[in-house]
């Protein structure tokens, strides 16, 4: 449990890996290790990111009606950064899907 009020720290504070096992070391805690602790986070919510391309100042998202263009509909701007092999998006957004949220929050798993 300390290990993961831990774990929730580090997201919180965007801090390096290297820290929280400094971190971990210093607080007694050398059993649990960064990928059993996130292991273990996935099992408890097993949400997992849709990743999405995005206009890159965030305005538009490269989905529904627009999830085929490749440039922005409004002023022109390009999806995807010039001169990238392979494609590469101006920005991305993570969608995390209510369904699956509000499932995980009543344990219903159909």
């Amino acid at each position: 449990i300390k290990g993961l009020q831990l774990f929730y720290i580090k997201e919180k504070h965007i801090i390096s890996n290297r820290v929280f096992d400094e971190i971990m070391l210093i607080f007694g805690i050398s059993d649990v290790s960064l990928y059993k602790l996130q292991k273990s986070l996935k099992k408890i919510v097993p949400l997992k990111p849709k990743l999405v391309d995005m206009y890159w100042n965030s305005c538009c998202a490269f989905i529904g009606k627009n999830a085929d263009y490749d440039a922005y509909s409004v002023c022109g701007e390009l999806r995807y950064i010039s001169g990238k092999t392979p494609k590469q998006s101006q920005k991305l957004a993570a969608y995390f899907s209510i369904i699956d949220s509000l499932k995980i929050q009543f344990k219903d798993p159909s």
